[in-house]
């Protein structure tokens, strides 16, 4: 007599069952090492981004990468169309991370791995205006603090281009507690403004921090990350700052050409757009090289802020612009 070996319908449910069991055990502990993996990733892409910064320091007399040089060229090949120009024709930014490109050699360490992917620009999808490398290099994921290492600028005169003044690289009183470099949002993707609009130019996020009135460039806030309190001489606004109100939070109606957009907490909708990817941590690299994650609150040391995703009870922009920094814990200038 033959014997029929094989499985029973509940002996199939229950390896059915079994197999369910072990999935649900570990596909959210896969999805955990990945997310580690690719937070690391971030890590190690902001340290290399941070050392290049540091070479280029050294060739260039111990001063810091200019968060945009202006210069008057070609676009796209000697830099990019400045947004608001106005009397000056032919007038370029240079952003940083194209000046720091010999020593980096590779635009994708400019990716936070967390974020999204760099994609070209495109008009209707059929001609493209900027290569992903123009992208990365217009849209990092890595912001420039470029309040506390560009601290003073030349407005555009005379046929000059005019530009920011870096500070010194040996200026820092505390290299290490001093920040350089911080993930910032994917301005295309993850604001209702995008960075870069065609044809060819550099237009949303475009803020005269340094105008002197009525200006012929900008800083385009797409390549750079803004500290806590952002107060430059001439702009009397709080909408720069971090917290509620921001142009972060909403559309903003000074300094930025197409306004502001809201984005989500973990995309720096509350913290100037210092992204929050890795369980609310920002991943910051810092003047002496190193880069870790911290918690926003860690960020604003040296005033009083409250972060919260919801944000019920984050602090307001307007409070922060009236405080007193306590310099001693600030870790966006060089005192």
């Amino acid at each position: 007599m033959r014997q029929n070996k094989a499985f029973t319908l509940i002996e199939l449910l229950v390896v059915i069952a079994i197999i369910a069991i072990l999935a649900a055990i570990l596909f959210p502990v896969f999805a955990q090492a990945k997310a580690a993996a690719k937070a690391s990733a971030t890590l190690s892409n902001a340290k290399q981004t941070t050392l290049a910064c540091i070479q280029y320091s050294a060739d260039n007399d111990d001063m810091f990468v200019v968060a945009q040089v202006n210069v008057f060229g070609n676009a796209p090949t000697d830099g990019y169309k400045i947004g608001q120009e106005t009397a000056t024709a032919g007038l370029l930014a240079v952003p940083w991370t194209r000046l720091i490109q010999p020593y980096s050699k590779n635009s994708d360490i400019l990716r936070d791995a967390l974020g999204p992917n760099f994609a070209a620009l495109t008009a209707a999808n059929t001609t493209a205006l900027y290569t992903t490398n123009d992208m990365a290099f217009l849209n990092p994921q890595f912001g420039l603090n470029v309040v506390g290492l560009n601290p003073t600028a030349t407005v555009a005169t005379n046929g000059l281009p005019g530009g920011l003044t870096p500070a010194s690289a040996t200026g820092a009183e505390d290299p290490a507690n001093t920040v350089m470099l911080a993930a910032k949002n994917d301005s295309r993707s993850e604001t209702t403004s995008p960075a870069v609009v065609s044809p060819n130019i550099v237009r949303p996020w475009v803020v005269q921090v340094h105008s002197g009135g009525t200006a012929q460039w900008g800083i385009n806030l797409s390549y750079v990350v803004t500290p806590p309190k952002f107060l430059p001489t001439n702009v009397t606004t709080s909408e720069y700052s971090w917290g509620k109100g921001s142009c972060w939070d909403v559309a903003c109606s000074v300094g930025m050409a197409g306004g502001g957009g809201t984005a989500a907490a973990s995309a720096g909708r509350y913290t100037g757009g210092v992204s929050l990817r890795n369980a609310d941590n920002a991943t910051v690299a810092w003047v002496d090289g190193h880069a870790s994650r911290k918690k926003a609150n860690v960020l604003t040391a040296g005033l009083n802020f409250n972060y919260d995703p919801a944000g019920t009870n984050t602090t307001d922009s307007a409070v922060l612009v009236t405080q007193t920094i306590d310099t001693t814990k600030y870790v966006w200038d060089l005192k």
